[in-house]
Formats: structure tokens, sequence, C-alpha cells
């Protein structure tokens, strides 16, 4: 059986295929595959771990993302926050911390290749 999603799915014609999208594809799937490979009970050590290797903690990534998903919608008091969806929020906040951690992964990835 093949490992390659795309001989299931197939490629999109739009689909980038230079060295900054294979790089940044190798750590999705990197930090992807860390999380599903634990058990339950070991995801947050992974997390942790993931988060260790970005050079960052928890709090404070989580902090700077809370806040960047309030700038990006406009919030400014808590009666602002108390009247989103906390899901809406929860998610915007998770994209920012991925997009960090996956920020911090390609630039390791670039500069071990480099």
């Amino acid at each position: 059986m093949s490992d390659d999603v795309n001989d299931f799915f197939g490629r999109p014609d739009n689909a980038p295929n230079g060295p900054d999208f294979w790089a940044l594809s190798d750590v999705v799937l990197k930090h992807d595959g860390r999380i599903e490979d634990a058990e339950e009970s070991e995801i947050p050590d992974v997390y942790e771990g993931i988060l260790a290797e970005a050079g960052v903690t928890h709090e404070a990534l989580h902090y700077m993302a809370q806040q960047r998903t309030y700038r990006l919608l406009g919030l400014v008091t808590q009666e602002d926050v108390d009247g989103k969806d906390p899901r809406l929020l929860g998610a915007l906040a998770a994209m920012f911390v991925d997009g960090f951690i996956v920020g911090s992964g390609f630039e390791r990835e670039r500069d071990d290749t480099e």
C-alpha cells in the first residue's frame, strides 16, 4: 500500500510543488503523527515537547494566541468577548497556535537543509 496521499486523493492542479511546500508538509505531518501516535494520557506531554522544540512556553503561546484572536475579531472589552461563541474563539486561537508551531518547525527544517 502506498503512503503517498496523492495516490488516494490525487493532486490538485494548483498545489505547490516547491521546497517550501514540502518542508511545511513535512513539519505538519511530523507533528500530527506525534500526536496521533500517542496514547491519550501522553498527549499533553507530547504537546509540551513540541512547544519546547519551538522554544516557547504553553502559557506564553496560548496567551498570545488568545490576544491575537481578540484583535482579529475587534474584541476590546470583556463584554465583547462574552458575546462571542467560545467555539469560534477557541478555533481561531488554535489556528494561531498551530501556525506558530508550524512556522517554528519550518524554520528549523529549512535550517537543517541549508
